[in-house]
This record gives C-alpha cells, sequence and structure tokens, in this order.
C-alpha cells in the first residue's frame, strides 16, 4: 500500500464523502495520527495520515463511518 503525511482533514472527509469512497477510520494516539483508508480505482490500498490534533475541530458527524 501506499501512505501520504496529510493536512485539512474535514476538506478530506467533505470531499471523499461527496464521491461515496469507502473510508475506514483510526486512531492512533502513540504516534498523534488520525488515519484514513481507501481503495484506490486500482484496489490498491491508499493511507492518508493526518495529525490528530485535526480531529478536535471536526464535527463529529463527519468522523462516523458510512
Amino acid at each position: 500500500h501506499v501512505a501520504f503525511r496529510c493536512t485539512n482533514l474535514r476538506h478530506m472527509l467533505a470531499h471523499l464523502r461527496e464521491l461515496r469512497v469507502d473510508v475506514k477510520h483510526r486512531r492512533v494516539d502513540d504516534q498523534a495520527l488520525y488515519q484514513l483508508f481507501l481503495l484506490d480505482p486500482n484496489g490498491v490500498k491508499v493511507e492518508l495520515n493526518f495529525d490528530v490534533d485535526e480531529v478536535n475541530s471536526i464535527k463529529e458527524e463527519l468522523l462516523l463511518e458510512d
């Protein structure tokens, strides 16, 4: 799989939800990360890593998995 360090979690969550992309969420407190996992069109797992502090400013409903 591939992994990326990202910013603007709020925008990414809204964008992925708008596109109806299936996303799995994981909080990794010992590394101060909030992770999103999704599959690209070829089935390759994509890991998006955000600073865990970004989660505090996100509305709860955006964090819910569909």
